[in-house]
């Protein structure tokens, strides 16, 4: 079924299948929505990161990826997991019925994560005073970490916001917001004639994430339902830090995956190096774009098919969003790998040499938009320790490969250990969610449906 045809059905519905198009239309327009946000917050952030690698240049460039890149690293074990915890409790059925308990809930969580994250803040600045003079990160790892405790206030914004059904708020205030407020005070101290410095970047970041986080507090005081102020709050702390403990683990080991090959390139290349790779890998996350649209918005859908046993059903669900993910995500990379030299060259003459590595990381983001919703399935299917055993080795093996191939290769050492490490990944999950949850979700499955139960599904 070609994919015009897949839109075709999800516009018109189908009678035969009222109960799977209903939610299938419903996925497929808000994706559309939350998918054009998320491309206006890439562009305004690319932008933002074309404006600084031209100003700082690869070398000073390398230096704020890598200490932002530590940052949003950091800023996952400060939740503890208590942002995915607000997301899955704060239910509008929940704040009718029991207020309290979400008010102490939210209180907690803010109070928790706060403290955790300023200590943080603190002892890395420290252990940046005790850094070597001539080690380039010495002084902008302490600038940078001041953004901290205002990332971490912003992501549990953002999962308050989702619980109270304001995604677009989300996207907003926050991925769209923080990159251009940075393109603002850039582009103000390139105008003023400032020194180009990864220092003074890394203040504009921090500053960036203090007044984006405030404006999302603004509007959460807005859309904040009324009961919760009218009721005093209870707490369960220890039992909330229990719960949240296997989200903290799973958020981890994501962020391991997204950031761990650019942390690691830091220890072992130039910032030159770092600065051209932190490049390639950012472009490289277009391709996975379409996926990460629908899966944010078909995960209920899977958790409901499941819990109702409609395998048949989750099954056509699974499908039908593979060929909505993997075909646009074919053609980003077949763009990028074309027109990857010439979007390369404007980011600044340095980075030419980032392209191997960028088609090698694109490679394997379609190999893992390709898998299908693999992760999400296991984790509303009930296997979510699956998913963490599978993505942890995963990480561990991602560890050891950049640690032996990057001071070999170089930058595409770095794309080979992170692509083979994802491409196993997905195998792994592919196998999980084929055995125990009995549904396929890859693209090569979803082509080669046979022909007579793509009649039936249609």
């Amino acid at each position: 079924m070609r994919l015009h045809k897949i839109v075709t059905l999800w516009r018109q519905g189908n009678d035969q299948e009222p109960a799977l198009m209903t939610p299938l239309r419903r996925i497929y327009n808000a994706a559309l929505g939350a998918a054009g946000i998320e491309v206006l917050g890439m562009a305004i952030g690319y932008a933002g990161q074309i404006l600084l690698a031209r100003w700082l240049g690869s070398s000073g460039y390398g230096v704020f990826a890598w200490v932002s890149a530590l940052v949003m690293f950091l800023a996952i074990p400060c939740q503890l997991g208590l942002s995915m915890l607000i997301l899955r409790d704060v239910t509008p059925t929940r704040i009718r019925t029991d207020a309290g308990a979400v008010r102490g809930l939210l209180r907690r969580a803010y109070q928790i994560a706060i403290i955790i994250s300023a200590l943080v803040c603190i002892g890395g600045v420290g252990l940046d005073r005790l850094l070597a003079e001539d080690i380039v990160y010495r002084g902008p790892l302490a600038t940078g970490l001041i953004a901290l405790p205002f990332v971490v206030a912003g992501a549990l914004h953002a999962g308050t916001s989702r619980a109270f059904g304001r995604i677009v708020m989300v996207k907003l205030l926050g991925d769209i917001s923080r990159p251009s407020l940075l393109i603002v005070g850039a582009s103000s101290a390139i105008y003023v004639g400032g020194q180009a410095s990864p220092s003074l970047a890394l203040a504009l970041f921090a500053g960036a994430a203090a007044l984006a986080a405030l404006a999302q507090y603004a509007a959460l005081r807005r859309i904040r339902p009324s009961t919760l102020d009218k009721t005093a709050p209870r707490y369960a702390s220890r039992q909330w830090i229990k719960t949240a403990a296997p989200f903290a683990l799973v958020a981890a080991i994501d962020v391991c995956m997204r950031q761990i090959d650019l942390l690691m390139c830091g220890l072992f290349l130039p910032a030159a190096d770092v600065g051209r790779y932190a490049v390639a890998a950012r472009l490289a996350t277009l391709v996975t774009l379409s996926m990460v649209a629908i899966n944010m918005l078909a995960a209920p859908t899977y958790a409901e098919l499941s819990q109702r046993g409609d395998l048949q059903n989750l099954q056509r669900t699974v499908r039908r969003l593979a060929h909505a993910m993997f075909w646009p995500a074919l053609a980003v990379s077949a763009g990028l790998v074309v027109a990857g030299p010439i979007i390369l060259a404007a980011f600044g003459p340095e980075f030419g040499t980032a392209y191997a590595p960028l088609v090698m990381l694109v490679a394997g983001a379609l190999v893992n938009v390709g898998a299908g919703s693999v992760g999400y399935l296991a984790n509303m299917t009930g296997h979510q320790w699956w998913t963490v055993r599978i993505q942890g080795a995963s990480v561990l093996l991602n560890v050891v490969l950049n640690a032996v191939l990057i001071p070999t290769y170089g930058l595409i050492g770095a794309a080979m250990a992170t692509t083979f490490s994802v491409c196993l990944a997905n195998i792994g999950l592919h196998l999980v969610v084929t055995r125990r949850v009995g549904v396929h979700a890859s693209i090569i499955h979803a082509s080669l449906w046979p022909k007579q139960a793509r009649q039936t599904e249609a």
